[in-house]
């Protein structure tokens, strides 16, 4: 018994004695941790902007870190379907898109917005007199404001009708408006019977005043009239900080350590990554996205690489997010918030679809 306890401790030294490049083995494997940004036309401003968040992550885990930039959100699903980067910031139906296709990257946290909003829903509103549930839709008709609002009526219709409930002769008649405006005063006119809009979900405050149609309609009008919420979608999350499923856990432990803690230890690193979600970082769990897989599903985007079928989905989507970015961003103003390889070769809005 001695002899083992003798063992059992020199092994312990010799495993404390090792060179730490030893014991960082996926360090020198990676040799660079790359991080895949979606930065619009202005790749050099977005990167230099980012700056700040590069040098916490190459801080914390001790090796070099470089961004890989594209353009656009398709470019990002094209390039991390191929070869997922280590680490990426996405919109959370780029998000799902990647993981249907190719089951290689997983959530990290989410960001939030300073009332703890996690997310988007779509939600239809009724005044009295109207439908009092989605059933009561049925024959009736639905404004809609274009032909994805923020938060994603893609989604939302997606789900009405796995709940019994599609546009056409036995179910709804869908009337879209380009004009925000001009759907809410068809609505208080009810020219429409229901309006399909949108609010943030999970934060704190009373209904109709956070964020969304409910709150632009209270503010058209005198007093309330009467309004009701009488259906919403699955969440919608705000941006997803992913990293690559076979990632080792001691690189997604930390990360995940950092992230959770940056919006008070370092908030100009979080505010050069999450200029307009000002709430923190939150652990993010796959459940999240099941909503949104399941509608990509649907859509016939799984297990396959990006084709015509999602690339309307995912430039919809990135038409979206521009919209909530700017909502969320008129939001946060009421509450005030707390290195890169640009070459042709490495930005993935110029690799060429070969599917």
């Amino acid at each position: 018994m001695r002899k083992l306890k003798i063992w059992a401790i020199a092994i312990a030294i010799a495993t404390i004695a090792l060179p730490s490049t030893l014991l960082a083995d996926w360090r020198d494997d990676l040799g660079t941790f790359r991080v895949a940004i979606q930065t619009g036309q202005n790749v050099t401003e977005a990167v230099a902007r980012a700056e700040p968040f590069r040098l916490a992550l190459e801080e914390k885990l001790g090796m070099p870190v470089e961004f890989i930039p594209s353009r656009t959100h398709l470019g990002m699903v094209r390039f991390n379907n191929r070869a997922p980067a280590e680490y990426s910031v996405l919109s959370s139906i780029a998000y799902a898109a990647i993981a249907n296709m190719c089951q290689c990257i997983d959530p990290l946290v989410t960001a939030r917005t300073d009332d703890g909003s996690s997310g988007f829903q779509t939600v239809i509103l009724s005044l009295p007199g109207g439908p009092r549930n989605l059933s009561g839709l049925a024959g009736r008709t639905l404004g809609v404001i274009g032909t994805d609002a923020v938060g994603g009526n893609t989604l939302a219709l997606h789900e009405m009708a796995e709940q019994g409930l599609e546009e056409g002769d036995d179910g709804f008649t869908l009337r879209k408006f380009d004009d925000g405006e001009v759907a809410i005063e068809a609505f208080l006119n009810q020219e429409i019977d229901a309006l399909m809009g949108w609010t943030v979900s999970g934060g704190s405050g009373s209904a109709g005043m956070l964020p969304g149609t409910a709150r632009q309609l209270l503010t058209r009008v005198p007093e309330d009239p009467g309004h009701n919420v009488i259906w919403r979608s699955s969440e919608i999350p705000f941006r997803v900080h992913a990293v690559r499923a076979n990632l080792p856990g001691e690189a997604k432990n930390a990360l995940r350590d950092l992230l959770t803690g940056m919006f008070d230890n370092d908030p100009v690193a979080y505010d050069s990554i999450e200029p307009v979600y000002g709430g923190g970082f939150f652990a993010a769990r796959p459940s999240q996205f099941e909503a949104i897989s399941k509608m990509l599903d649907a859509a016939g985007i799984t297990d396959q690489r990006p084709t015509d079928i999602i690339t309307p989905i995912i430039e919809r989507d990135s038409a979206e997010e521009e919209v909530s970015q700017e909502d969320a961003e008129e939001a946060s103003q009421e509450e005030p918030t707390a290195g890169s390889t640009d070459t042709g070769q490495d930005d993935p809005a110029n690799i060429e679809d070969d599917s």
